[in-house]
């Protein structure tokens, strides 16, 4: 704990000197949103049709609500990792098996504290612009339910994204592999695409999938579409998949480690 808060704070303050990209990155998702909001709104009845299980306004609300997981959610280290690896700065943690996984975990923990803090700016403005359109209410054992899918839904993301840095140990280009987990992530994550809109096949197989418990299950836990059967199955299912991806880590680092010990480091 002691090294996690160690990296956190010095993640932190690094963060904080530059503000301005994640300035940016705010403004982006911000007009993202905007996008989202207004497809919906132009492509769906206002009659209170059901699309997918959701009136239009529901539609809306779930892009306004995903704008804020977007952040608390959303941790990347892929990049940092992939760049550790190919610089020759993986030594460092050659004595410590878990030191990349806590380094990581900690500065992305540093990383989003601001973001979200900054995130909370500009979801305060959609939350005025798109207020005649919102349809959201949330008691205390929806807040209670929410909170353990949002912690796996991070540990889930984070623990494939360090799995897929560590496939640098392996291959030089990981670019297309990347590219790759952005499609499904995009396609069956739930962050723009409702679960309820894909296909009956396709949310079968999403349901057995690491994808479906990223964005959309704790998206329709705070939206309270799902029943409480249906809620611990999911929170099973997430950490099936956080403890799957982290024993996958912890395999690809020992035998990363020793491909890299036998090509001299």
């Amino acid at each position: 704990m002691r090294i996690f808060r160690a990296f956190f704070r010095m993640r932190f303050l690094l963060v904080a000197e530059y503000r301005m990209a994640m300035v940016i990155w705010m403004v982006g998702g911000f007009v993202s949103t905007l996008i989202a909001a207004v497809l919906w709104l132009i492509s769906t009845p206002a009659s209170g049709d059901l699309i997918g299980g959701m009136t239009q306004h529901q539609l809306i609300t779930y892009a306004w609500l995903s704008y804020l997981l977007a952040q608390l959610i959303g941790w990347y280290p892929f990049y940092d990792v992939q760049r550790e690896i190919q610089e020759g700065l993986i030594s460092n943690y050659i004595i410590k098996p878990l030191g990349l996984w806590a380094r990581r975990l900690g500065e992305e923990a540093a990383h989003h504290a601001i973001a979200v803090l900054l995130q909370l700016v500009g979801f305060v403005a959609l939350s005025f612009i798109l207020r005649e359109y919102l349809d959201f209410s949330a008691d205390v054992g929806i807040l209670i339910r929410v909170v353990p899918s949002l912690i796996f839904s991070i540990l889930i993301i984070f623990g494939i994204q360090m799995c897929l840095g560590l496939i640098a140990f392996w291959v030089t280009d990981t670019g297309p592999l990347y590219a790759l987990f952005w499609i499904f992530l995009s396609l069956l994550g739930g962050e723009w695409i409702p679960n309820g809109l894909l296909p009956d096949i396709v949310k079968t197989i999403n349901s057995l999938m690491p994808f479906r418990y990223t964005f959309g299950f704790p998206l329709d836990t705070l939206l309270n579409r799902i029943t409480m059967t249906e809620w611990y199955w999911g929170i099973g299912m997430q950490l099936f998949w956080a403890l799957a991806v982290f024993i996958l880590f912890k395999i690809m680092w020992a035998h990363g480690l020793k491909k890299y010990s036998a090509v001299g480091g």
